[in-house]
């Protein structure tokens, strides 16, 4: 039985994405059990196996992974056990022509603390690339961000998308403690 599905890849991508020689691109296909081809004029790219116990689905999220901004090494979260990626379409929020680069600036804050914030209150990685926010992380981790990304890019105040993650994460250190604590 033949397996495929393609992915659109940013041009600017393709590079980080077949790597140094092939050695991104050959490293996926032996991981995962696929076979990767990268069409660089159309910017389409193409993940085949016959092979039923590859992973296909992996393969195609790490891929686009990096087509939404993340280095391979972020994209590797993804094979761990409970990892997936979500996705943000920003221009969803954008009223005006301006837009997507103020709500890009919201997300990512001066430095990238914004983003670096949400990243350690969720537990997640989160890339804000073209018109995406993407984020990898456990299923809570990866809602929480995707709806703190949401929160900002609709005008919400920082500090009070800040305070109730860190709510959020104080709960669950709780409810850890209170695990840990019964099963002593």
């Amino acid at each position: 039985m033949h397996f495929e599905r393609g992915i659109k890849v940013p041009a600017e991508r393709l590079p980080i994405l077949i790597g140094r020689k092939g050695a991104i691109k050959s490293k996926i296909e032996r991981e995962f059990g696929v076979k990767v081809s990268v069409d660089s004029r159309t910017c389409d790219v193409l993940v085949t196996t016959d092979d039923p116990q590859a992973d296909l689905y992996l393969a195609t999220q790490f891929i686009e992974a990096i087509g939404k901004g993340f280095s391979p090494q972020r994209s590797a979260k993804l094979k761990e056990e409970g990892y997936a990626l979500g996705t943000l379409e920003l221009r969803k929020y954008v009223k005006t022509k301006d837009g997507l680069s103020r709500i890009k600036g919201r997300l990512i804050g001066s430095n990238g603390i914004v983003r670096k914030n949400l990243e350690e209150l969720t537990g997640t990685e989160i890339s804000i690339y073209g018109h995406y926010a993407a984020v990898i992380g456990d299923v809570q981790g990866l809602k929480l961000a995707l709806n703190a990304l949401e929160e900002l890019a609709s005008g919400k105040k920082h500090g009070g998308v800040y305070s109730r993650l860190q709510k959020v994460r104080s709960m669950n250190k709780r409810k850890g403690l209170e695990l840990w604590e019964e099963q002593s």
